[in-house]
């Protein structure tokens, strides 16, 4: 598995349930100071705006810049 920059592609989003949006399965992504967490990524529209967000594992959001993923082996 490499590395993908935000940049060039977000994890791809998939599953709804009781929350806005959708949201990808868990992957590994680092965020701009370097440190790394287990996370899914959210986005969708609210009140006809996009939103995209980070959430760790937890369920709690991220609150610093994402450079970049990749895909958690099965």
């Amino acid at each position: 598995m490499s590395w993908i920059s935000v940049k060039n592609r977000k994890p791809l989003t998939y599953k709804t349930g009781n929350w806005d949006g959708k949201n990808s399965d868990l992957v590994l992504c680092e965020d701009k100071n370097g440190n790394h967490h287990i996370a899914l990524f959210c986005d969708g529209f609210m009140d006809g705006s996009p939103f995209e967000n980070w959430y760790d594992k937890s369920g709690f959001d991220l609150d610093v810049e994402i450079v970049r993923w990749m895909e958690i082996p099965v």
